[in-house]
């Protein structure tokens, strides 16, 4: 897996460009505001000794409201009980153009998810949310993310059981694990 290392004004994010109009304002005019402020933290890969930034994402803190949930994670927020639930949002995710379908992305994702889960199991939380764009569902449900909601309330939901299943398993498999957990 590429090292996702924290974003720092080093990194050349002018060029950024993976199709999606709202992504790329939001790397190149929010993201190192944003990080520096922990608004959300940020996460990007360059290639080789470039600052270049190729693939990026962001996590952030979030309450999520319940009354969109739907099956087993309705029942666990019963009405009435809780208006919200703790949740690390991935807020966004990006590949350039250049880079796309080559598993990139995939493994942002991956990164991004074991990040956040680490976070929910030293922390607690529920699950980790985010809000799909551009008809990327597909792309998200391969790691086992559900669609809850509708229409501007569509997101997907990752529970922190299926999270805790698959740090686990990229624990049990992965040989550079602890140098992994450095970056």
């Amino acid at each position: 897996m590429p090292d996702f290392t924290l974003l720092d004004d080093t990194h050349d994010l002018s060029r950024f460009d993976c199709g999606e109009r709202d992504i790329n304002r939001w790397i190149r005019n929010e993201a190192i505001k944003r990080h520096k402020r922990f608004d959300s933290r940020v996460r990007v890969t360059c290639p080789g000794d470039s600052n270049r930034v190729e693939a990026f994402y962001s996590l952030q803190l979030a309450i999520e409201d319940t009354k969109n949930l739907q099956g087993e994670h309705r029942q666990k927020f019963p009405h009435g009980r809780a208006a919200g639930f703790p949740c690390i949002r991935l807020q966004y995710l990006g590949v350039t153009e250049t880079r796309q379908r080559q598993g990139l992305g995939s493994q942002a994702l991956l990164d991004a998810v074991l990040r956040a889960s680490l976070a929910l199991e030293s922390n607690g939380g529920y699950a980790i949310v985010l809000q799909p764009i551009g008809g990327s569902e597909a792309f998200y449900e391969k790691l086992d993310f559900e669609v809850y909601g509708t229409g501007i309330e569509r997101r997907m939901i990752l529970p922190y059981e299926t999270a805790m299943t698959i740090l686990a398993r990229y624990r049990e498999r992965s040989t550079d694990y602890d140098r992994w957990l450095k970056y």
